[in-house]
């Protein structure tokens, strides 16, 4: 059982992953696919008037501040990539099924209600953002797909307790899901900047 997070990132030879990932298939591997969409998000953004808008945190960390239009413009772009990522692996041999997060409680998640960020020299408290961490995953539903053969690939929106829509980090998600399959092993592919393919 592996975890892949295929990252969002334009630099991601996305089809390269997916041959391997057929090819693993073929093996009989089995694994989940978590996938991004830092990219396309941020052109649809662009294109529907509402541009991505980023925030540092105190502590220093970048991400997407994400309003409730914005949780909008993501659940659209995560439901073309998705469907087209398993389009493309049934092209390949791959009895792959789409979700998201929030089907079937697959991804619980605690909302952050307000954010601590940096601008300049000054932290401000930000609130009315749709962003969470995750706090449990539906071990049970992930096993009963694969128990049917079925390859998960996962859009990370989370629901939380109150059944609201929160936009999960992928790479946080994907952690929680090899944690809950206890996974041999955890995947990045990714274009940040940082991670060294051979260190040191």
């Amino acid at each position: 059982m592996w975890v892949i997070k295929l990252g969002g990132n334009a630099a991601v030879n996305a089809e390269a992953v997916l041959e391997e990932l057929a090819a693993w298939a073929r093996e009989g591997r089995r694994w989940v696919l978590v996938h991004g969409i830092s990219a396309e998000a941020d052109a649809l953004g662009e294109a529907l008037g509402h541009p991505p808008r980023y925030i540092t945190s105190a502590s220093g960390f970048t991400s997407r501040y994400t309003d409730a239009r914005t949780r909008d413009i993501l659940l659209m772009a995560y439901g073309r990539a998705n469907a087209h990522l398993v389009a493309a692996l049934h092209r390949r041999g791959v009895p792959a099924i789409g979700l998201r997060g929030i089907d079937g409680g697959l991804l619980r998640a605690r909302r952050k209600e307000a954010l601590r960020v940096r601008e300049g020299e000054r932290i401000l408290i930000l609130r009315g953002d749709y962003s969470g961490t995750p706090s449990g995953v539906n071990e049970r539903l992930l096993r009963a797909l694969l128990d049917q053969g079925l390859y998960p690939v996962i859009a990370p929106m989370g629901l939380t307790p109150d059944g609201e829509i929160v936009n999960v980090d992928g790479d946080r998600a994907a952690a929680a899901l090899a944690a809950a399959l206890s996974a041999e092993g955890l995947i990045f592919v990714t274009g940040a900047p940082g991670l060294l393919r051979a260190f040191p």
